[in-house]
């Protein structure tokens, strides 16, 4: 896997996730280090913001954007951040393809896991808020909660 996996696979979902899996990776050794996510974030929560965020200024969101971006990424990590490390990892690659390449994606399989997530956060303060905010947002994971996995409306 990783950078050869990466190579062989460019523009296409499996480069896609494996992009997002080595951010993910990275991420989460800059926060186990001290160098991102300092304070009261979770090393888990700290990877799983830095690939999302990574990802967005990667499609063109320019840096001084992102500090507006936040809440936006946030809102859209909700379900993720309840999710143990292994599976919030390969859910976020697989949440990127569906946004990206949504006829490509294992689409039951996402709206399985981000039900779980859903699950696990309910009644929990801070996943409540993020709901408030990814409705606001419409954030596109919320059509995989409703059961509507397959509708687009983005391209």
């Amino acid at each position: 896997m990783g950078f050869w996996n990466l190579l062989k696979n460019l523009g296409n979902p499996e480069g896609i996730r494996e992009a997002m899996r080595m951010s993910y990776d990275k991420h989460y050794r800059l926060a186990l280090g001290g160098q991102i996510g300092q304070g009261d974030v979770e090393p888990l929560h700290a990877a799983l913001f830095g690939a999302l965020a990574s990802r967005y200024q990667l499609s063109g969101v320019p840096q001084s954007a992102m500090t507006e971006v936040q809440v936006l990424i946030w809102a859209e990590l909700g379900p993720f951040l309840w999710l143990d490390g292994p599976t919030a990892r390969e859910a976020i690659a697989e949440y990127v393809v569906y946004k990206e390449r949504p006829s490509e994606a294992r689409i039951a399989w996402l709206e399985a896991v981000v039900r779980r997530g859903c699950e696990k956060g309910s009644g929990e303060e801070w996943f409540e808020n993020l709901m408030v905010a990814a409705r606001l947002h419409e954030v596109v994971w919320l059509l995989l909660f409703e059961g509507r996995g397959t509708e687009h409306w983005w391209g």
